[in-house]
């Protein structure tokens, strides 16, 4: 993550085992480096001068003279002599962002290529590749990345990933998070993101319900019976007909309170029992 500052770019980095956490703790530290700027220095990898970050070499592409970071000229050009056209690069290391090279619409990299990476952990999803890693680790990684490269330009690529995969252990402590009140989205306010569902009406997709979050209100452990009366006799009547459990009954009814109309509260509890009972599943 890099954030500017008086045209500095300042770059933060950190990489944790999703497994080892939570989403609601990933979500907070996350709301934590937005409102706590002297705690978000434990992360703070580098400063960087935009205007001379990497030594560039001028090269003929097809939109015209292109300067790349030296390090991995020779691969951007056979990438767009192959007709993979580039989009970003940059080497990394030097005290600069990580490796990453993204291609334009339409552009995959070799499968060899991504064979590589995915074997070396790096984030790629076929047209951009990140060589990231662990917090500390940025040069070692972009290093790592540009060997690669080299490795495919000359017709020695690892295709396991295994030579340039950095093995270091992860980091198992963070420094404390401490007190402090979550950064408020204005532009995306339950209230804002009930309006827009309302507005797609039937046409609402499966992951707009899901992502609709309202954590603790006064709604929240309201018992059923005032949940039904504050409902309205309409709409707790429709919610009955599609529930007959008490817990997807009064969740939905919540959701109606808080303002969606009855049939979208339903599609809203239906999509979250889905996504628990995979969840379900994933564990067995």
């Amino acid at each position: 993550m890099t954030v500017t500052q008086n045209g500095t770019i300042k770059e933060y980095g950190l990489s944790i085992c999703s497994a080892d956490y939570n989403k609601r703790w990933i979500k907070k530290f996350f709301d934590a480096f937005i409102a706590l700027p002297e705690w978000r220095e434990n992360f703070a990898s580098s400063e960087i001068d935009p205007k001379q970050i990497h030594e560039t070499v001028d090269i003929e592409l097809k939109e015209g003279t292109v300067a790349v970071d030296k390090e991995i000229a020779a691969a951007i050009k056979k990438l767009n002599d192959q007709g993979i056209e580039t989009a970003f690069s940059c080497q990394g290391g030097n005290g600069g962002p990580i490796a990453y090279i993204v291609l334009k619409k339409g552009s995959r990299f070799p499968e060899e290529l991504l064979s590589a990476w995915r074997g070396a952990g790096w984030q790629t999803n076929g047209w951009d590749v990140h060589a990231d890693g662990l917090f500390g680790q940025e040069d070692i990684n972009a290093q790592r990345f540009v060997q690669s490269l080299k490795d495919w330009v000359n017709g020695e690529l690892d295709t396991s990933g295994q030579k340039y995969r950095v093995l270091e252990p992860r980091i198992n402590s963070l420094p404390k998070i401490p007190p402090f009140t979550p950064p408020v989205d204005e532009n995306n306010t339950l209230e804002i993101q009930i309006k827009r569902i309302i507005k797609k009406g039937r046409k609402a997709k499966f992951s707009d319900l899901t992502r609709l979050r309202s954590g603790r209100d006064r709604y929240s452990t309201m018992p059923l019976e005032q949940l039904a009366e504050l409902a309205g006799e309409a709409a707790a009547k429709t919610l009955r007909i599609a529930f007959t459990d008490d817990g997807a009954l009064a969740s939905a009814m919540r959701w109606v309170l808080r303002g969606l109309p009855p049939q979208l509260a339903i599609k809203k509890v239906k999509a979250d029992q889905t996504i628990a009972a995979n969840a379900k599943k994933q564990r067995r």
